[in-house]
Formats: structure tokens, sequence, C-alpha cells
């Protein structure tokens, strides 16, 4: 499908949800109506000239595929309303406030990276209890914003997705749990953008979608950096804070956050692909169960799962991989801005983890930090409930070790 005839396409399925997306966002937060009514035309122009329109195309191509499922095709809908409601939000955001977002500048932040349910949420949190760490909450990072949206509805945003993903699975808070005001992982853009990382891996109606997850989108980097200034407009960061984030989509455009963000600080996490599989299932199930109908949820088999999983997880990892690689050996000296930790440091002495990276990256850590971090590793909501996991899985760990056996030889040489 060329340009043309995919714009036109995208335009017909657009308009036939443009009265959904008006109600969804009116609400969301009643207070902008009137900015609301206009959404549409006033980021027309903006949309067009990214590559958007490619990535929610294949949105409507699978609802489409569902048409004859009144049931499924309905909630399908639902999400693509919410999604492109809350992208043309954003980027009516951007347009508000777009002197003041050129005046902001992201300066080595620490972005914190690794495959879904490798330890990452835990490691986050004892390093956003840094005194100097700027990070995001839950409300901002799952309903991003400033001008477009009042934070109360952002809250209540936050709240209605909380309660989603526990109608997918009564212990949700088990495998993630999620409070308002502590920090979160920044992936809501994503979706909106088109990135359906946890779609692509937990429902077969995405198959046709999974490419996107390889491939380059440049326009998507300065919505993801301007997004994070929205953002920091609502929380401003002080002049000697350092900003923070964890995101595992980002191993999919590892490229192009490279190439936008030069001194970037990375964190790079690691843990066993089996137990990162196993792991996996409890999570992916509950998207499964969230955005399925029943009917539907009862033909995905755990053994289809684990292998999706398997396969997709393994084509990020070794294109994340290459991409790290060939970034280190045009400039060796960029490989002090990366650091590697492994699962098993994280749950053994997850403080010490925290400490030798603020070390690495030249961050003093005093006893009012150390103690503070402590006391949040002690209290960590996360770390008492957040780490479901399932016992078996229908493939086996020998057929995991040969898919990632790259891997393994490079960051696990003495470890299996």
């Amino acid at each position: 499908m060329n340009t043309t005839s995919l714009n036109d396409w995208y335009d017909s399925h657009l308009y036939e949800i443009q009265n959904e997306i008006q109600q969804f966002l009116e609400s969301l937060d009643p207070t902008h109506l009137e900015l609301y009514q206009t959404l549409l035309n006033d980021t027309w122009n903006d949309l067009h000239q990214t590559e958007v329109i490619a990535l929610q195309s294949a949105q409507f191509l699978v609802n489409e595929q569902v048409k004859e499922d009144r049931e499924q095709h309905l909630a399908f809908t639902k999400q693509t309303v919410n999604r492109i409601g809350s992208l043309m939000r954003l980027f009516k955001d951007i347009q508000l406030n777009k002197h003041l977002l050129n005046e902001i500048h992201i300066t080595q932040p620490i972005i914190i990276v690794g495959l879904p349910r490798s330890g990452s949420t835990t490691l986050f949190n004892i390093m956003c209890a840094h005194s100097k760490a700027h990070y995001f909450t839950s409300w901002q990072a799952l309903c991003p914003g400033f001008s477009t949206i009042t934070e109360k509805a952002q809250r209540q945003f936050t709240e209605y997705i909380h309660n989603m993903m526990k109608r997918g699975c009564d212990d949700f808070d088990k495998i993630h749990a999620i409070n308002p005001d502590a920090n979160e992982e920044c992936v809501f853009q994503y979706n909106c953008y088109g990135l359906y990382f946890a779609h692509c891996m937990a429902l077969p109606q995405y198959k046709d979608v999974v490419c996107n997850l390889f491939s380059s989108w440049n326009s998507l980097m300065n919505f993801e950096w301007n997004v994070y200034k929205l953002n920091l407009l609502r929380r401003p960061m002080n002049n000697d804070q350092f900003l923070i984030i964890k995101n595992a989509t980002l191993l999919c455009v590892l490229k192009n956050v490279l190439s936008s963000c030069p001194d970037i600080r990375l964190v790079w996490i690691h843990r066993s692909p089996y137990d990162i599989i196993k792991s996996s299932i409890p999570y992916f199930k509950t998207i499964k169960n969230t955005f399925l109908t029943k009917t539907n949820q009862e033909k995905i088999s755990d053994e289809w799962m684990s292998h999706n999983i398997a396969e997709i997880e393994n084509h990020i990892l070794k294109q994340a991989i290459n991409v790290r690689n060939e970034w280190v050996k045009q400039n060796p000296s960029r490989q002090s801005q990366i650091y590697d930790v492994f699962f098993n440091e994280i749950v053994k002495d997850p403080l010490s983890v925290a400490e030798s990276i603020y070390h690495h990256f030249n961050i003093g850590v005093s006893e009012i930090d150390r103690e503070i971090m402590k006391r949040t590793m002690a209290n960590d909501y996360q770390s008492k409930i957040g780490r479901m996991t399932t016992n078996s899985i229908p493939i086996s760990k020998e057929e995991v070790n040969n898919l990632y056996d790259w891997y393994i030889k490079q960051f696990f040489p003495k470890k299996f």
C-alpha cells in the first residue's frame, strides 16, 4: 500500500471512530471540552508528518480481522479509541507548549532497560530513592500531559488502567504493583504511538504487527522526549537533579534512542532467558485476559504463548545487542556509558547494586541517600508482592538456552 492510499485508508477508519474519541476525551477530563472539540483538526497535519499513520493503520487492520466477532471487535475498537484519543491530546499538548519544550534540555539521563520481568522495577524503586533522582510518578507515566489535562484527571485515568488490569487478573498486584504516587515505567506513549509490545507477546491477533517492533521509527524519538518534557513542566526538575527512567520497550528502538541522546547513561539488566519467560507468563496472561473476550482467551495455549514470547524477545534482544555492540565499536569510550547488572545480583543485594551503578556514573551516595534507599527497600511494595512467576512452562530450558545461545555466551559465560 503506497503512502497516499495508506493515509486514505487510515483517515477513513479514523473518521468512523471520531465521535467515540470525542466521548472518551470528554469523559477523561470534562474541564477541557472546548480544547478537545477541535483536537482532530488541530493535530491532523502533525500526525500525518510522522510514522504514526503506518503504525496505527496496523491496529485498524487488526480490528478489521475480528470484525465478524462483534464482542472482540468492540473491545479492540475501544482500545484504539483510547490510544488515538490520547495520542492526539499529547500532540496538541506539544503544540501548545512548543516554545517551552524547546527550552528544556535533558542531559545525561539514566535509563534502565531489560526484557520484562528482569527485575527492573525493584532496582528502579531503590535508585529513585536517591535525593537527586527525578522520576515520573505513575499518574504521569500512565497519563502524560500538561496543558490538555488536569492532574486530577491523570490520577483518575491511572486508576482506570490499574482496575482494567485487575480485571484481567485478580492477583495483578502480585505481578506488578501500581501506586499512583510511586515511580512507573514510561510505556504509555508507545502504546499511543502504535508499538504494542505486550499485545504482540500475548495476542495472536497481532502476529502481523510484530514486525513493527523491529523497525526504525525516527519521529517516535521526538515524540518520546517531548512527552518527558511535558511531564517536567508539571513537576520541574531541579538543576542538581538527574532524570531516571525505565522502559523495556526502548530495547525495540535502541538505535533511535542512542542517536537521539548521545550522553545517555544506560543501565542494562540481564536475567536467564528461561527464568524471564517463566515470570512473563502470568503477566502476559493478564494482557490476554484484559483485551480478549473469554471465548478468544480459551483459544490461546500456554505452549503458544511461551514459544511466542521466546521467539519475539530473542529477536528484540539480538537486535538491541547488535545496536549496542556497534555503538560501542564506533567509539569504545561509550562502554563507560553502559552498566550491566544481573537479576541475581539485584535479588541478593539491591542496595549494593544501586550504589555500584551510582559510583560508576560518578554520582555520590550520601549517608542520607543510603538510609532512604534502605527504607525504600524495606518497604518496597514491589519486592513484597510483585514477583509472581510460574513453576513450569511448556518449553524446555534446553530449547530456550539453544535459542539464546548467542546471548548466553556474551553475558553469562560462567553462569550456565
